[in-house]
């Protein structure tokens, strides 16, 4: 009867280590897959920035070259 005990003592003991080892592998894959995934979030936020600030440049050349056409159709003695 103790060895009975002892061994299915033994046996939970394994299958208890067993179970938190294969937590801690979830975990840890969990872990890589969040920041993959922050990795992948920042290159699009990234990519969109540098796509905002781009368009907001173009419009503010747009909108000096614009100034710039209305004030040279401008008749020179209006001025």
């Amino acid at each position: 009867m103790k060895r009975t005990f002892w061994f299915l003592a033994g046996v939970a003991a394994t299958l208890g280590v067993l179970r938190k080892v294969e937590q801690t592998k979830d975990n840890l894959n969990a872990e890589k897959i969040s920041s993959m995934a922050a990795g992948v979030a920042g290159s699009v936020i990234s990519s969109l920035s540098k796509q905002l600030f781009d368009f907001v440049g173009d419009v503010r050349v747009a909108s000096k070259l614009r100034e710039r056409e209305i004030y040279d159709s401008l008749d020179p003695d209006q001025g």
